[in-house]
This record gives C-alpha cells, structure tokens and sequence, in this order.
C-alpha cells in the first residue's frame, strides 16, 4: 500500500504545483484577502455591501475555527451560508460524527441500534460499545468492526456548490480570474440547469487515525506542461477524511475524473510510512470513493460502511 501512496504522490509532483496549503496547527489562525475592495461572489464593492464579519473560508460544520476570509461580503456570507451549508453538513454528517468533528454544537458521539463509539483523539484509540442485537458487524477474531455510519438527505449539486465556494474563498488573487465563472455559478438558483464541468469528488478515509480536529487545506494547480489535466483541485483533510474536489477553468473544462489518483497529503504519507497501518484505530483497509454532485434532486439519507480495528469491545447489559 505504501507503494501506491507514493506512486499517486509522484502523480501529483510531476504535473501540479502545490499552489497554496494551509494547516492552522502549522501556520497558526489567520484571515485572507484583507484589503480586499470587491466581494468574490457577488462582485459588489462597499458602500453597496459591507465586510464589517469574518466568513470561515472553511464552514465551521467541517471543524475550521481558524482560517477566515475577507473575499466574502456579509450578504453573501449570510446567504450562500444558509442555502449551502445544510446540504454540506448532511452530506458529511455519517464521516464528521464517525470522526467526531467539533462543530458549533461541540463533538458528536456516534450512535446506532445497540452501539456507540467513541474515540480518545490523544491516545488514537477507538472505543466500541455494543449490545448483543447491535447491526454492527464484528470480527472478533481479527478485531475488526464494520460501522454503519448513515448521512442525512442532501442535493448532490448544493454539495458541490459548497465545496466551490471554499475553493474561490481559497484561491490566490493571481489565479481568480480563471474560475470567476464558478462565483456566477454559485449565486444561481437554478439547480436544474446542466453544468459543462465535472462535479464528482473523491471520497475517502486515510487508514491512520488522526486527531479529530485536524483540518488541512491545499490548493493544487496544473502545471504548464502538462496539458489534458484537470486544471485545479480543492484538497481537504478534515480529521482522517479526505475530500478531493476538481475545477476546470472556464476556458478549460474536463468533464471526468478517470485516469486521476487521488492526492494525499505529504504528513498522512509520512504517518502511514512511519507507523504502517497497525496503529490502534483503522484496519488496513481502505476505500476511495468517487460521488457525483451532478444531481439537483434531493437524495436521501445512503449509508457508508467503515471498518475499523478496535482497543476495547465493552459489552451493554
């Protein structure tokens, strides 16, 4: 496995340019686009609309207290917050309660028919309790319990929408002009119109168990010379999950994500080449998952099956 994480490093060094990477633990809170005179999203400047709050450059949902941004007038903070963030946050509930992501109502303690987990972020150790009629799947034998984590209902391309606007929120001024396009695109109100971009991601949990909060952000721009390549990813890692999303440039679009590996980041490679997949958490298996945000319609609530190596298997009375 060590192999194939390197071989998708490799990919990414070859034909990207890590254009910006941002790790609140490393690099301390701060506030982009201060000076900003033209709101991102609406392309109104003061007096017509004030930049008097702080939008998270990253939804708050996602864990982010610290990385903040003055590209986003307080209307369109206030707007694009309500009509995207409910989508975003049903979308990513199962993996943000799995994971316990601390959010504005604290840290989520993951509940189903006759179990609970819980995870000690300082020890990395995975906590299972679990009654004898539980839907839990349990290999005793090799310690590994199968979760299954359901999300609410969602619009796949309100999803999407959200991602975007943490890419424009993100992106460098030298680059803003290429993807002014999705600022238009976000406002819309129509989420039946066809769009000419790709709108999958990956999906996929790391097999390291990191701190819960940890978020991490990086921006990775294609190359000059190496045409036929997607032209921008938004990469995010939030705990151990990591979401993978594309943008094409205007001028640019490339509708799939076949023949793309996934990216992962250079302190996951490290933790896994340095501590293999025996920490006590998550099972050597992993799975990438490619979602199509496409769709306008309301999608309920799909379950996602997670397996982990447990410490501790206490049973309910």
């Amino acid at each position: 496995m060590a192999k194939e994480f390197g071989d998708w490093w490799k990919y990414y060094m070859e034909n990207y340019d890590v254009f910006l990477t941002f790790d609140p633990e490393r690099d301390g809170g701060g506030t982009l686009g201060f000076g900003a005179t033209e709101c991102r999203f609406c392309g109104k400047s003061e007096p017509a609309v004030k930049f008097k709050k702080d939008a998270h450059a990253i939804p708050h949902l996602l864990g982010n207290n610290d990385i903040f941004s003055k590209y986003e007038c307080d209307t369109c903070n206030g707007k694009l917050g309500r009509d995207g963030e409910n989508d975003l946050g049903a979308f990513t509930k199962g993996v943000r309660n799995l994971l316990q992501i601390s959010g504005k109502r604290g840290v989520p303690i993951l509940k189903g028919s006759g179990w609970r987990i819980e995870i000690n972020g300082e020890l990395r150790v995975l906590e299972v309790e679990a009654g004898c009629d539980s839907d839990l799947k349990i290999d005793r034998d090799s310690k590994v319990v199968t979760v299954p984590v359901v999300n609410d209902s969602y619009v796949p391309i309100n999803v999407f929408k959200s991602f975007a606007k943490i890419f424009i929120s993100l992106l460098p001024e030298s680059e803003f002009e290429n993807f002014r396009y999705l600022s238009d695109w976000i406002l819309e109100n129509d989420n039946e119109k066809d769009v000419s971009f790709c709108c999958s991601i990956y999906s996929f949990l790391f097999p390291v168990l990191m701190p819960r909060n940890k978020i991490h952000a990086a921006i990775l721009i294609r190359k000059n010379d190496s045409p036929g390549k997607i032209r921008a990813f938004l990469c995010l890692l939030i705990g151990s999950q990591i979401y993978q999303i594309p943008f094409s440039s205007k001028e640019d679009k490339v509708a799939t994500l076949d023949g793309v590996y996934p990216f992962v980041f250079p302190e996951l490679y490290e933790e896994f080449c340095n501590n293999g997949v025996t920490m006590k958490g998550y099972s050597d298996k992993y799975n990438v998952v490619m979602v199509d945000l496409s769709g306008g319609e309301k999608v309920k609530g799909d379950t996602e099956m997670h397996s982990f190596s447990y410490s501790i298997l206490k049973h309910i009375p």
